[in-house]
């Protein structure tokens, strides 16, 4: 099968088309980073987007949609060159932006598109909030691949008559998340963390800005502190998940905070760690606090339970009804009181305990969402959609 991919970076798009290439298949990528920057395989081809199109605005500073629009009627002509070139049997694409946009507007077709956290809004009835580029995007998809079974309903009237949807979180590599993926986590936590070996560290991972409840976290911790009975530390990830001014307002939030509580000690940033070594992120954390205002279907708490790590996070709609019911422990969004009795529970239950806990999770996680479950059917998938390009090429 020959499978044109045009999309972003990011571990979301990597990860597919990895999975494409080791299983043979043919495979031709737009994008801006090459996926095998040190090696190409002999069924690997790579197009840098930048050299594709005159005029390269780096996708990190795209914040409007004339900008974006601009950008997609640039590169469709290359593509339809690209893929009258190459005959693709599948057209791919992750997320719903400009280069899932281009993909629609050179017309390109069986359009596979990987909506994996675009459509976050539908989960709670915000409709108004999908943009005239994501719905020109889905007028033109033939099969939408979504990660949470609330989004299937909701996302087809958003797609042309016959258009499919197709269930398929990416999962998690269990054999590369597990605690004790990371050797002498003592020397990294006295290095990296500089703290005492036996120290109760609470990871908040997700991405800091407005709506990732990091200012609720620091709250819901100086409420809890004193009712702690070990030495505890709150790190915090300095990845920023929405713009500058919103990040540096958050993140100074967070700092006066603790100063006011005489608790600065208590709080580490770390810098944005790559993908590749988030086992060992997580192998540093007893707790992994998740408390977002809104969500979809987070990789983020399957790959943190795949290390066995206890997850609390805030109850959201989005997470009733699946796995993240099982492997976290649910409390109010939005309520620091509420997040930091459900801290001082966590963290003073007995070894034994926890331990139970995180056996059990970790087990749950590999049963249902390992990723060798989620890679053969996002194959199956595909090929799927190629054979039916060649019998309706064949007629």
């Amino acid at each position: 099968m020959r499978i044109l991919v045009v999309s972003s970076g990011g571990i979301a798009a990597e990860r597919p088309v990895q999975w494409l290439v080791a299983a043979g298949h043919q495979v031709c990528l737009v994008s801006d980073g090459d996926f095998f920057p040190n090696h190409h395989p002999e069924n690997y081809r790579f197009f840098q987007a930048q050299k594709l199109i005159e005029t390269w605005i780096d996708e990190t500073t795209i914040d409007d949609q004339a900008t974006e629009h601009r950008m997609a009627i640039k590169l469709a002509p290359r593509l339809r060159e690209i893929a009258t070139e190459f005959q693709p049997d599948v057209i791919h694409t992750n997320g719903i932006g400009w280069y899932a946009y281009s993909c629609a507007l050179a017309g390109l077709h069986p359009l596979v598109v990987s909506a994996w956290g675009f459509l976050n809004f539908l989960l709670y009835d915000r409709v108004d909030e999908h943009s005239e580029l994501g719905k020109f995007v889905l007028k033109h998809t033939d099969l939408l691949i979504v990660e949470n079974p609330k989004l299937v309903e909701p996302s087809q009237a958003l797609l042309p008559p016959g258009a499919e949807i197709a269930l398929l979180p990416l999962g998690v590599d269990t054999a590369r998340f597990h605690r004790g993926a990371t050797r002498d986590l003592k020397k990294w936590k006295q290095d990296l963390l500089k703290v005492a070996p036996d120290t109760f560290i609470f990871l908040s991972p997700r991405g800091l800005g407005r709506g990732y409840g990091q200012e609720y976290i620091m709250q819901a911790y100086i409420l809890a502190y004193p009712h702690f009975q070990q030495s505890t530390q709150l790190v915090m990830c300095g990845m920023g998940r929405s713009t500058q001014q919103d990040v540096q307002e958050v993140y100074k939030e967070v700092c006066q905070q603790a100063e006011a509580a005489n608790l600065r000690e208590h709080l580490h940033w770390l810098p944005h760690f790559p993908h590749l070594w988030m086992p060992t992120l997580y192998n540093l954390a007893d707790v992994v606090v998740n408390y977002l205002g809104a969500d979809a279907f987070p990789s983020t708490l399957l790959e943190a339970a795949a290390c066995e790590c206890t997850i609390i996070s805030s109850d959201l709609p989005a997470y009733r009804g699946t796995i993240f019911e099982q492997i976290c422990t649910l409390t109010a969004p939005r309520h620091p009181q509420a997040l930091a009795e459900t801290m001082i529970q966590v963290a003073n239950q007995s070894l034994a305990e926890h331990q139970e806990h995180c056996d059990r999770i970790r087990q749950q996680v590999i049963e249902q969402f390992d990723e060798a479950i989620w890679k053969q059917r996002f194959l199956q998938t595909l090929e799927q959609v190629g054979q039916q390009t060649a019998l309706a090429q064949a007629v």
